[in-house]
């Protein structure tokens, strides 16, 4: 039962529901979504929006697996496991959705928030792209690259972003702190 009425019910439906800022529903509509976009004819995929929902796929596995709290090197544990599941989400996910879907803007957008570290020809994937949680963006000090990011991402994608702005801001101001300490005014500050 993947008819074009079906994938119109469920990406309609994931949609409002980031909107309503229900991410647990959003996941559940998307792993349908997922699914179905695989095991479905080109027939029944009509109409449908596979790049869209395949970035989404990558940004809600980037949210989900950015540790959560203090960054600090006594936490590398912590990081390097959250790396890795994100890595692991998004290799299986290029694997699946192909190399036409992976040089959509959509994907392409999602991948370049996550951008940094490691590469995917190492992991088998041939598409020359590189990965690595949001945080990698902070701490090396490029913060103004993730809100550029932010401000062009493309269709719905700024409502899985939303929830990592708090953090980035507070990573980017606490840098420019320390790096600045009382030589600027707080109205840059103001600008994130």
């Amino acid at each position: 039962m993947h008819g074009p009425f079906v994938f119109t019910v469920y990406e309609t439906h994931a949609r409002i529901c980031l909107e309503a800022n229900d991410l647990l529903e959003f996941g559940s509509c998307l792993s349908v979504l997922l699914s179905a976009y695989e095991e479905a004819s080109e027939a029944d995929r009509q109409g449908s929006h596979p790049p869209e929902f395949y970035g989404y796929a990558i940004l809600r596995a980037l949210l989900e697996n950015t540790p959560k709290g203090t960054l600090s090197p006594r936490h590398l544990t912590r990081r390097l496991a959250s790396h890795m599941a994100f890595s692991q989400v998004v290799v299986e996910l290029l694997k699946k959705i192909g190399a036409a879907n992976v040089q959509s803007p959509q994907v392409q957008h999602a991948l370049a928030v996550a951008k940094a570290g490691m590469t995917l020809r190492s992991l088998g994937i041939s598409h020359g792209l590189t990965l690595s949680c949001f945080s990698h963006l902070v701490q090396n000090g490029d913060y103004h690259k993730f809100f550029r990011l932010y401000d062009s991402t493309p269709d719905m994608g700024p409502f899985l972003i939303d929830h990592m702005l708090d953090p980035m801001r507070n990573k980017a101001v606490s840098i420019m702190l320390k790096a600045h300490a009382a030589s600027f005014s707080f109205r840059f500050v103001l600008w994130f």
